[in-house]
């Protein structure tokens, strides 16, 4: 597999602006997103923007490689480069990651459930009406009822600006969030890729997607017929159940007397895409998920041997309180990632202030200061935004904190380890 140049290089070979390639994107993104809503809440047959590699854009990335392959036969002009393929999977995967079902999917649904949903028996109204910004919800039942009972389009007048104001006002606070969030990455960037050479596993399958010789590596259309094989065969069972399904049944073994019973139940299970994405992983990051899954097994064996409560299921609040420790965790890895990066940290801060010529950055995608300016400024936006929402400034500044050093923590659990799933 291709190795991936270090971003550096390949921001200073092209300054210019590939504006075909977000063209295409920009084309692209409603007909993704669409298809993405489509089989998360319509036909609810698939959560694709719940793992890191999302196969709706990585099936349209494989569509427009083959398609540039045409194009550099009999159209050399209007082929696009390997940078142009990447910036339009780039443009995909952010948006489909906001539209998908831990995002859109469902801010969408709650703007106007507190309404519609409001009976005298819930008093509603009563508990929690008041608390809720009219100019970020919507309370016109007539509007609502074609949203909940259908028979009905958005595209009238009276819907289309009734849901003006909730949807432009939470536009600008998505936009503001993402905004500081690529500002964070765009700081971090430097001491992740240059300095610490971090692997970013799920980088590998866009850049080799999009390299020269792809299509004519025999190893890669080894793995593509048997993995094809697998799911047409699978696929075919769903048709015609007769036909046996492949790799499709899971193990569960578990123990009937205490304490080996806290244990709760142990999966086996053979999933080739986590077998391929595994090969990506470094092998000391494979043991520790192996080790710490164990070792929640050895703590809830502790609780049955201790008489104590204990709960098995990732969303228990009792022993061993697997979501603290895990939330426990996340904000270890943001410490961990701070403490690496804290010299390149601090020279970028004492940059934004002017007081340090100490470091360049005419290969980053924009200057340190201009960066660190926007991370402010869309900082102050959300602080001002929640406070004319009704939430307290203590409130805002401790939850912001522990969302960004949540999302920091999960974008280093992506560039180190490129897992399936991180909830």
């Amino acid at each position: 597999m291709p190795t991936p140049e270090p971003f550096s290089s390949i921001g200073a070979r092209s300054q210019r602006p590939h504006w075909r390639a977000v063209l295409v994107g920009l084309i692209l993104i409603p007909v993704n997103c669409y298809w993405i809503t489509s089989i998360e809440m319509v036909q609810y047959f698939a959560q694709p923007t719940t793992v890191s590699l999302i196969f709706t854009v990585v099936f349209n990335l494989f569509v427009l490689t083959s398609l540039n392959l045409l194009a550099k036969r009999f159209l050399p002009w209007l082929a696009f480069s390997q940078g142009e393929l990447l910036i339009i999977y780039a443009m995909l995967s952010v948006v489909s990651a906001v539209a998908g079902a831990s995002f859109m999917e469902i801010l969408v649904p709650i703007l106007g459930h507190a309404f519609w949903f409001a009976t005298p028996e819930n008093d509603w109204k009563g508990l929690f009406w008041r608390y809720i910004p009219k100019w970020l919800s919507m309370d016109n039942k007539r509007i609502l009822s074609g949203y909940y009972q259908g028979d009905s389009t958005l595209h009238t007048a009276q819907h289309l600006l009734g849901w003006l104001t909730p949807v432009m006002n939470w536009f600008a606070f998505v936009l503001a969030l993402l905004l500081v969030m690529i500002c964070i990455n765009l700081i971090v960037r430097k001491p992740w890729t240059e300095q610490e050479k971090l692997a970013y596993p799920i980088i590998q399958l866009p850049f080799a997607l999009t390299s020269e010789g792809f299509f004519i590596n025999k190893t890669m259309w080894v793995g593509f017929g048997l993995m094809a094989g697998l799911d047409i065969i699978n696929g075919l069972h769903f048709i015609f159940p007769a036909i046996p399904r492949l790799f499709a049944r899971s193990y569960f073994f578990s123990f009937a007397e205490p304490p080996w019973s806290a244990m709760g139940r142990v999966i086996l299970g053979i999933y080739p895409f986590v077998l391929g994405i595994g090969f990506l992983i470094p092998s000391s990051l494979l043991f520790s998920c192996c080790f710490f899954f164990w070792l929640w097994k050895g703590q809830l064996l502790l609780g049955g041997i201790m008489g104590w409560q204990t709960s098995a299921g990732f969303g228990g609040t009792s022993y061993p309180y697997v979501n603290y420790q895990g939330f426990g965790a996340y904000l270890g890895i943001f410490l961990i990632a701070c403490v690496r990066s804290r010299k390149h940290l601090f020279t970028v801060f004492r940059k934004f202030l002017g007081w340090g010529k100490d470091l360049s950055d005419p290969s980053e995608p924009m200057p340190y200061r201009v960066t660190f300016l926007v991370l402010v400024l869309g900082s102050t936006f959300l602080v001002f935004f929640c406070l004319k929402a009704g939430m307290s400034l203590w409130t805002i500044i401790l939850f912001f904190s522990l969302y960004f050093a949540v999302s920091l923590a999960i974008s280093r659990l992506r560039v180190e380890l490129g897992a399936p799933m991180h909830d």
